[in-house]
């Protein structure tokens, strides 16, 4: 049975004038995922309409952290690299983005979602969007009615 979590990356997108490869110099890391723009997103026949630079907040640790650790992971990769992040983030856009994946009747309670006030200085520090997803998955194939 899956166990519900929280999965929260920080992307950087809409950016023309720069390849990915300098965005991740600048900043002096590699993305956890990106997407660039014309090219075939993963294995679908979707083409990416815009670059999209992604460092995801987690490793492959399983179970995930909660929200509150996810978010201070990427507090410390920006505070780390604070200039960079702020000159890119105040030139392209950036978001915190949190997807809330949720399995029912596994006995597990919701994850929670709460920013604490470092993380809110954050999303204002960087002018970042903050957008949660929320994802409901059923054990149970739904029936049709007809």
């Amino acid at each position: 049975m899956r166990n519900n979590h929280v999965e929260v990356s920080l992307e950087i997108r809409d950016f023309d004038d720069i390849s990915l490869e300098e965005l991740s110099a600048i900043l002096g890391i590699q993305p956890s995922k990106f997407y660039r723009k014309g090219e075939k997103t993963g294995s679908s026949a979707i083409k990416s309409p815009i670059n999209r630079w992604l460092v995801h907040a987690y490793t492959d640790q399983k179970p995930l952290p909660d929200f509150e650790e996810q978010m201070d992971t990427l507090l410390a990769i920006v505070t780390a690299r604070q200039e960079a992040f702020i000159a890119l983030c105040h030139r392209y856009t950036c978001e915190i983005k949190c997807a809330v994946n949720i399995y029912f009747r596994n006995g597990e309670s919701i994850p929670s979602v709460h920013l604490e006030s470092r993380h809110r200085d954050l999303l204002h520090l960087l002018r970042a969007e903050f957008d949660v997803d929320i994802y409901c998955f059923s054990k149970h194939q739904p029936r049709l009615r007809g």
